[in-house]
């Protein structure tokens, strides 16, 4: 997900669904490609949180 802020940056998001948490800290980033060149950006590193358990809905 893109937002723009007032002051016209932006920031991205992006999320990965089935992370393992071993991957917490591993350095990723995107690579872009168009007719103009390429563009890198710098590497970043994964936070990858436990998931939370839902639970059954009942109390016990």
């Amino acid at each position: 997900m893109t937002v723009r802020a007032e002051d016209g940056t932006h920031s991205s998001e992006l999320h990965f669904k089935k992370m393992a948490t071993g991957q917490n800290g591993a350095l990723v980033r995107a690579v872009f490609h168009n007719a103009h060149g390429t563009a890198v950006t710098d590497p970043v590193a994964l936070t990858v949180a436990e998931k939370k358990s839902k639970g059954n809905g009942r109390e016990g």
